[in-house]
């Protein structure tokens, strides 16, 4: 066997071997394990994008492609649906792009699902505040007026560390934005910020929400209109 092809082999089996620990850990953080999973994708295309050989392109393509597949049970048992979606448009352009006879053809193809990818853990990031947080949805019973039967062990959960997980998503987030704003086509990147932009809007119309749910909201309000402002009118 040639010395190249007994690299390849060795780099696909530690590759295939690391996305492996992070999809058998368990199901209890499936959104934690899925938004894992989307960073390894997401680099598997970039590594693609630069090969600048249409073998090795093909080679980081079917990484991706594999991981696309291996994470979609994380998905689904996360439940952002948004992100599902994003990811099955990229799975769809990543195999368009396997099957592409020259770099020309591949790299649209790649970019597009690079977009798609970048867009999925955006949304993913932006959804698991309230449904896949380490408390879930619990910590949303803070400061209201009632706590669910058989819940009062919420209020013994300090304040401080409330704060401390409405700091950490925002700042998951903001990460997750950045990236759109930098690696996604400007249209589809507006798009993207005005529904989560236009959303936190009319959540804060709700009277019900606790005081940690305003200002995440007001903050996911502040994050998108900032990114708005940026994008511009995307005609440049």
């Amino acid at each position: 066997m040639k010395k190249g092809s007994t690299y390849l082999m060795i780099t696909m089996v530690t590759g295939l071997f690391a996305l492996g620990t992070m999809v058998s850990a368990g199901l209890p953080h499936a959104c934690e394990y899925a938004d894992s999973n989307l960073l390894y994708i997401r680099d598997k295309i970039k590594e693609a994008l630069v090969a600048g050989d249409l073998n090795m392109t093909r080679y980081h393509t079917y990484k991706a492609l594999n991981g696309i597949a291996k994470n979609r049970a994380n998905l689904l048992d996360c439940g952002c649906k948004a992100s599902l979606e994003r990811m099955d448009h990229a799975h769809a352009e990543l195999k368009e792009a396997a099957r592409s006879g020259t770099l020309g053809e591949s790299i649209p193809l790649l970019k597009k699902a690079l977009e798609n990818t970048s867009l999925g853990r955006a949304h993913l990031r932006e959804f698991a505040w309230e449904k896949a947080s380490p408390y879930g949805m619990a910590l949303l019973y803070m400061n209201t007026r009632e706590v669910p039967a058989g819940q009062n062990w919420l209020l013994e959960i300090p304040g401080a560390k409330i704060k401390e997980q409405v700091r950490g998503s925002l700042k998951a987030f903001e990460a997750s934005l950045e990236e759109v704003l930098e690696g996604v086509e400007c249209g589809e990147a507006r798009r993207f910020v005005s529904k989560i932009h236009g959303e936190s809007r009319r959540n804060l119309l709700d009277s019900e929400l606790s005081e940690h749910q305003r200002q995440y909201h007001l903050h996911l309000v502040a994050l998108t209109g900032a990114a708005l402002e940026k994008l511009g009118d995307c005609e440049n």
